[in-house]
């Protein structure tokens, strides 16, 4: 069966598409990335300040890692509170919309908030102690924490 001109026309139209598509997701990715990359990590803070320094010797290295290393309860604290901080937020305003939604917006509500947990989730969030929702959390501690 031949395609018409019709028919070519459209295949390299919905392929094209479909290549932006890929290209875009790839390229958003690698945005965010790049982005997100500059943003310090408290797990990861010694070690990508160790790597931005480069110590020249061992000396050097074990006096920036104890440096680093005295500060590593701070940051994570203050990354912890960070986090508690934005789920009270969350919850206050969801508090505050759901006298004013109808079932169906109130789901959609919920499906957001169980997606972003998800992502998190993903991310490597919090591990051991209670979760969000008031359930113990039986994962093993994170690497370092």
């Amino acid at each position: 069966m031949a395609l018409g001109a019709k028919g070519k026309g459209a295949i390299i139209i919905i392929s094209t598409l479909l290549v932006g598509i890929v290209l875009g997701s790839l390229s958003m990715g690698w945005y965010t990335r790049q982005r997100l990359r500059h943003i310090p990590n408290p797990r990861f803070f010694e070690r990508s300040t160790m790597r931005l320094i480069e110590p020249r010797d061992d000396a050097q290295r074990a006096k920036i890692r104890e440096i680093l290393g005295e500060v590593a309860p701070r940051f994570k604290a203050l990354d912890a509170r960070h986090r508690e901080a934005v789920h009270a937020l969350f919850d206050s305003v969801n508090a505050a919309l759901k006298p004013h939604l109808d079932a169906e917006q109130w789901a959609r509500v919920e499906d957001r908030d169980r997606r972003f947990n998800e992502m998190v989730k993903r991310w490597g969030g919090r591990r051991g102690g209670p979760r969000r929702d008031g359930h113990e959390d039986h994962r093993p501690p994170a690497h370092g924490k």
